[in-house]
């Protein structure tokens, strides 16, 4: 459902430190796609922006479990985060509603 079909909040998942303006292309790229969603005429934009997304995958991704390995250790900003609590969070911006653009970091996911 879009804007024509009356849609009036949209909610995206981006990246920990998207930024148009990065030097990394992934985040550079998710930035853009931020920078875009938000001159959409939505009345709300949510946008999620986790670090390491865990879960269940059909594929073994060697960066993810190495990044499993350092969880514990590295600044709560960075944690890898599951990914049904990014969905909780985009469930709970979604039935709270708020006008405006929210972000939401990793920090605030789990």
């Amino acid at each position: 459902m879009g804007l024509r079909e009356g849609a009036r909040h949209f909610l995206l998942v981006s990246a920990l430190g998207a930024n148009r303006k990065s030097r990394v292309f992934y985040s550079r790229v998710k930035g853009e796609v931020e920078d875009a969603i938000r001159a959409l005429p939505y009345r709300s934009v949510t946008i999620v922006r986790p670090s390491l997304l865990l879960g269940e995958r059909a594929e073994l991704r060697l960066g993810e479990q190495i990044g499993k390995l350092f969880a514990g250790v590295v600044p709560k900003k960075y944690k890898p985060v599951e990914g049904s609590a990014v969905a909780g969070a985009l469930v709970r911006a979604a039935t709270e509603d708020q006008a405006g653009v929210r972000i939401i970091e990793s920090k605030e996911i789990a």
